[in-house]
């Protein structure tokens, strides 16, 4: 198990003790949660259950894709094989922070995931041996996206007002992946 620190963001080394052991308690702990066998309920929700929260993870995302046709937006690309979890949905964007300030006078959630080449680290590429232009493509990604929340607090309603809002600032929607190289 790594460090829960973010020291390891710091620099590209390691740091002292970061790989760190669990007890026999922990694992069994672990292994009751992915199980959904959680007795006094998993991080605060009483019958937690992995499956049921992909479930819905996934029943979320159908109901952004469905808008995102209804205006004429590709919905993401999921390979035949693949089997998605949607633990967020992208969203590319014209100007990131133009977005977000909107959605916030809204009162819209957006999650920040991914906005950066090389994330989590957002300054000193030197430091890991990236120069910028190498990736152009995670460049621009990294720089236009937002994310769509899935998690259990999202219900119908809650999908309508995001419609709501894509619709209104739809011109400011590039799609849903990076086509043609940028």
């Amino acid at each position: 198990m790594g460090s829960s620190q973010g020291k390891e963001l710091e620099r590209p080394i390691k740091p002292k003790d970061f790989e760190k052991g669990f007890s026999e308690v922990q694992a069994k702990k672990g292994i009751e949660e992915l199980m959904g066998k959680c007795v006094n309920g998993c991080r605060g929700r009483k019958g937690w259950n992995i499956d049921k929260v992909i479930e819905h993870r996934k029943k979320v995302a159908d109901m952004y894709k469905n808008i995102l046709k209804d205006l004429d937006i590709e919905p993401p690309y999921e390979p035949e094989y693949a089997i998605h979890t949607y633990l967020k949905f992208p969203l590319l964007v014209k100007d990131r922070k133009k977005f977000f300030k909107e959605a916030e006078k809204e009162k819209i959630e957006l999650g920040d995931w991914f906005i950066s080449p090389i994330h989590p680290i957002q300054k000193n590429f030197e430091l890991w041996h990236y120069k910028y232009g190498e990736n152009p493509v995670a460049e621009f990604a990294s720089s236009h996206i937002v994310n769509l929340p899935t998690h259990e607090g999202i219900d119908e309603n809650y999908v309508d007002k995001i419609y709501n809002f894509l619709k209104k600032y739809k011109d400011e929607i590039l799609g849903t992946y990076v086509k043609n190289g940028c």
